[in-house]
């Protein structure tokens, strides 16, 4: 496995990590109201760790106040849900973390959003066929760098990759009017 990793190395900056509940199978909107206090802190990152844990993250110094949202998903069709990140995007809200959970009566899906309050920021999302061929060669690694690099240069972060009837894409993320940790 490689791991590509980027840093702007201008600016000095430090990062404090606060460890909270579990989100797996919160699908109710009051699961967030507990990151939203750490978020008035400037704890605006979700990540989750190599153990399971979910974390907080935060730039130190920080001027953020982040608000957290949990949605229903509104489509497992990933085509839709990139609609659902467009339109949450254009409230200054970025994708955070899904969650599941399953019941008798079948499953319910919902993601979680993220907005620093502190600024006007927008996200656009934008899906582009992945054309890669020969995964785990030089030449696919070299494309897939190349595709990454184009994206880059114009100000666009990869977010995943899926596939949808047999087909692969990509999804990058663009912030516009962003300043601090939001922006990657």
């Amino acid at each position: 496995m490689e791991a590509i990793f980027s840093k702007s190395l201008d600016v000095p900056t430090k990062y404090e990590y606060v460890e909270v509940d579990d989100l797996t199978g919160k699908v109710d909107p009051e699961a967030v109201a507990p990151l939203n206090v750490l978020g008035q802190q400037g704890y605006c990152k979700l990540d989750l760790t190599f153990d399971g844990k979910t974390v907080l993250s935060r730039e130190s110094p920080t001027s953020a106040r982040c608000t957290f949202e949990l949605q229903p998903t509104r489509s497992l069709v990933f085509r839709e849900f990139v609609g659902q990140l467009n339109d949450q995007g254009q409230r200054g809200y970025k994708f955070a973390y899904n969650t599941s959970t399953f019941t008798s009566t079948g499953a319910k899906y919902a993601t979680i959003f993220v907005r620093d309050e502190s600024q006007k920021t927008t996200f656009r999302y934008e899906i582009e066929a992945s054309t890669l061929a020969g995964l785990g060669t030089q030449q696919a690694t070299e494309e897939y760098l190349a595709v990454l690099n184009r994206h880059g240069a114009a100000g666009a972060r990869w977010v995943t990759d899926f596939s949808e009837d047999g087909k692969s894409f990509r999804v990058f993320m663009t912030a516009y009017d962003c300043s601090g940790l939001l922006c990657n």
